[in-house]
């Protein structure tokens, strides 16, 4: 259903799909792997918090297997989602029966930053330098959140920074090398690249396990992993 409501507006705003030679093919991702990569939370007791990256490949496997939606208006989403980089955010202060308070969607984008691979750091765009269609579809995605995840989703904001760098390379792009880190209230959320979940799996050759694709080896027995799908019957 969110796809639905989506696709229509953002294809309407979007530029004809462009050919991305890097990108891996959205139908060999996994959703839920993808999902993972991209969410990061503070260790502290002292806080509730997500973090969440929503790259462009999200998008190219959240749209993979739904068929009501247009092969045209799914590109129309990836490609809004490459000309800028979001991220959601949830902050909240623990107390001792709970969330005693969460951070307002000011307080968050005052300290909030992003720092690209190559170092350098962006602060969000403000709201009326935001894409008009892109700023629909967040405001969509919130209330659907919340239903999902309750008190924590009502206190999600999502926060866009640019796209791209002068050099034109992506701020955040989940096939480069190097570290993607979100600053805020001095914590550091890194996001190590190039995302496992967007590469091809590696297998042991010998156990056929499988593993993200930005393993090398098996780091349970040192093995060296490759590729190849896994043996009929293994792992």
């Amino acid at each position: 259903m969110l796809l639905a409501v989506l696709a229509s507006p953002a294809a309407r705003a979007a530029e004809p799909a462009a050919n991305h030679a890097t990108a891996s093919p959205a139908v060999a991702y996994q959703l839920d792997e993808i999902i993972r990569d991209t969410q990061r939370s503070s260790a502290s007791p002292q806080k509730i918090d997500l973090v969440w990256w929503l790259p462009a490949e999200f998008w190219m496997a959240a749209t993979a297997a739904d068929k009501k939606v247009a092969d045209s208006e799914k590109q129309a989403i990836i490609e809004l989602f490459r000309e800028y980089t979001v991220v959601g955010v949830v902050v909240g202060d623990m107390g001792t029966i709970g969330v005693q308070k969460f951070r307002s969607e000011a307080e968050v984008r005052a300290d909030l930053h992003l720092v690209d691979p190559a170092g350098r750091e962006y602060t969000a765009l403000p709201p009326d330098q935001v894409d008009k269609q892109l700023a629909l579809m967040l405001q969509i995605l919130k209330p659907m959140l919340a239903s999902v995840v309750g008190e924590m989703g009502n206190n999600l904001n999502f926060y866009v920074f640019p796209g791209k760098a002068k050099d034109g390379k992506r701020t955040a792009d989940p096939l480069a090398e190097g570290k993607l880190v979100v600053k805020l209230f001095d914590e550091t959320y890194p996001f190590r690249l190039p995302l496992g979940s967007v590469l091809p799996a590696r297998f042991d050759p010998a156990t056929g396990e499988r593993f993200p694709g930005s393993y090398r080896f098996n780091p349970f027995t040192g093995a060296q992993l490759n590729t190849r799908a896994a043996p009929s019957g293994s792992q």
